[in-house]
C-alpha cells in the first residue's frame, strides 16, 4: 500500500499516514551512539559522531608563581636592582594550567611569562630590602610599557602612592601572544642584589587567572 512506502527510523505510517515516534530515543539517530548514560552527562562530538560523555569541569585556568619558598636573591640571574630591571620570582614547583602559556626561567628563578590571547585578572605582590629610607614602584611590563596597575612599597613612597597600592590587582587583555615581565619602574635606595637575602623569594608572587578567551 502507498502509505507503507515511507519509514522513519523503521517506523511505518498507519492507515492515516501518521508515524509514531514515541518509542524512539536520541540513540536511534544514525550519527549518535549512546552507551550507558548517567545523570548530568552531555552529548559531544568526538570527531566522527556524537556520543554521551561527562560534562566539562569548567575549572579556572591560572598561573601561580612564588609560593613563599626561601632562596637568596644572589642565587638568581639578577645583576642589579636598578630601574628597568626584572624582579625574578622563585618557585620550585610553579602552577600553570593556562593552555598555550609558557613560563621562562633560569633554574627555579622565573623572569617572564608568555600569555595567549585572552582576558586576565592579575594579582602581584613583592617586598625588597632598602639601604635607607626609599621606595619601589613596579609593574607587569611588555616591551617596556606598563600592562597593569603599579604597586609601590617603601617608607618614603608617599609621592608615588597616588593611584597605586602595595598589591597589584589589575585587568589585562592580551590581543595576541606576548611575553611579560615584572619590572622595577622607578625606585630609591633599594639595597644590592647581594643584600636582598631571602626577602624577594619569600614575599614575591604572581597570580594570573584567565577570565575568558
Amino acid at each position: 500500500m502507498s502509505h507503507n512506502k515511507i519509514k522513519v527510523a523503521g517506523q511505518e505510517p498507519d492507515a492515516s499516514g501518521d508515524i509514531s515516534l514515541t518509542s524512539l530515543t536520541i540513540g536511534d539517530l544514525s550519527n549518535v551512539t549512546i552507551t550507558t548514560p548517567s545523570t548530568d552527562q552531555v552529548i559531544k562530538y568526538d570527531g566522527s559522531g556524537y556520543v554521551n560523555a561527562t560534562a566539562p569541569a569548567g575549572a579556572m585556568e591560572y598561573i601561580l608563581l612564588g609560593q613563599g619558598e626561601s632562596d637568596a636573591y644572589s642565587n638568581s640571574p639578577a645583576t642589579s636592582m636598578s630601574n628597568g630591571q626584572t624582579i625574578h620570582i622563585y618557585d620550585t614547583a610553579p602552577i600553570n594550567t593556562i593552555a598555550g602559556s609558557t613560563l621562562n626561567s633560569t633554574g627555579d628563578w622565573y623572569n617572564s611569562l608568555s600569555l595567549p590571547t585572552g582576558k586576565y585578572h592579575i594579582m602581584i605582590q613583592t617586598r625588597v630590602e632598602f639601604s635607607a629610607s626609599g621606595y619601589l614602584v613596579a609593574g607587569l611590563m611588555y616591551s617596556s610599557s606598563p600592562r597593569s596597575s603599579n604597586l609601590v612599597i617603601g617608607d618614603n613612597s608617599s609621592s608615588y602612592a597616588g593611584g597605586v597600592s602595595t598589591t597589584i590587582s589589575s585587568y589585562l587583555e592580551a590581543t595576541s601572544g606576548h611575553t611579560y615581565n615584572f619590572e622595577i619602574i622607578t625606585s630609591s635606595n633599594i639595597d644590592s642584589v647581594a643584600n636582598q637575602g631571602n626577602t624577594i623569594s619569600e614575599f614575591t608572587s604572581i597570580l594570573i587567572m584567565k577570565i575568558s578567551t
